[in-house]
C-alpha cells in the first residue's frame, strides 16, 4: 500500500494520523480505517466484510433519513486512504434521493441514473 510505505506524503495525511487504530472519526464528517486501504478498489468479496463497520460508524454519527455516506472514487480524491464522508444533504440532495428512489426501488438489476 502506498501510504503504509509513504506515511509522510501529503496525500497520506489521513493514514498517518489514524494508523494503528481501529478507525478514526475526524472533523465531524469523516470516518476512516486505521489500517492501510487506498480506496474501494482494494475492497473485494474476500475482505468486504471487514470494512462494514466503517459504514456502521458513519451511520452512528449521521444516521437519520437525511444523511448520506459518500466515498470518492479512484482518481477523484486527494487522499490515498479510504475515508467515508457522512453528511446531511441539502434540498438538492432531497430531490435527487426522491428521483433515485423512484428509478431504482421497484426496478430489477442495474438502473441508469443521471444527476444532471
Amino acid at each position: 500500500n502506498y501510504c503504509s510505505d509513504n506515511p509522510g506524503e501529503k496525500n497520506c495525511f489521513l493514514y498517518a494520523v489514524c494508523q494503528h487504530r481501529s478507525f478514526c472519526v475526524m472533523w465531524g464528517y469523516l470516518v476512516m480505517p486505521g489500517s492501510p486501504c487506498a480506496g474501494t478498489e482494494e475492497i473485494n468479496g474476500g475482505n468486504a466484510g471487514s470494512y462494514d463497520f466503517l459504514f456502521n460508524v458513519a451511520n452512528g454519527q449521521c444516521g437519520d433519513a437525511n444523511c448520506v455516506s459518500i466515498v470518492n472514487p479512484i482518481r477523484h480524491r486527494t487522499q490515498e486512504q479510504l475515508h467515508i464522508h457522512f453528511r446531511h444533504y441539502n434540498d438538492v440532495g432531497t430531490v435527487m434521493k426522491s428521483h433515485l428512489e423512484k428509478a431504482a426501488c421497484s426496478a430489477k438489476g442495474w438502473v441508469k441514473f443521471h444527476t444532471g
